[in-house]
């Protein structure tokens, strides 16, 4: 790690580096023909959710860091499941139009989020 980069390299607990939910279509009759390779590059256990497009993330409304918080932890799992989508579209020869909706939630305020590629960025 860079020295004047200002961040600490510090040990995560890895219940924070996912989503509390991930929901998706799993393995069906359309998706035999990719089956071997969506399973390969699927990081959910097992490799049934093939293409996800909703994650849930959850935060007490005590938790003091707020939606920033709940959006940096779910950034990466929102690209990765991007790139699943993208993976699928290529494959596939067909337009999917990836895209992942994210619902965050402090007590009993909701947020609904929507994330597309550009290019290379979410």
């Amino acid at each position: 790690m860079h020295g004047d980069s200002g961040l600490k390299d510090e040990e995560v607990d890895q219940k924070y580096k996912r989503p509390d939910r991930v929901y998706g279509l799993s393995m069906t009759s359309s998706f035999a023909p990719f089956r071997e390779r969506l399973t390969k590059s699927s990081p959910f256990k097992g490799g049934h959710t093939l293409f996800p497009f909703l994650l849930v993330e959850a935060k007490s409304e005590k938790s003091a860091s707020g939606f920033a918080l709940i959006e940096r932890q779910t950034a990466l799992s929102i690209r990765t499941c991007l790139r699943l989508q993208i993976g699928l579209e290529t494959e596939s020869n067909q337009v999917l139009d990836p895209v992942v909706w994210f619902f965050g939630f402090m007590g009993d305020e909701w947020r609904l989020y929507l994330a597309f590629m550009v290019g290379d960025e979410t």
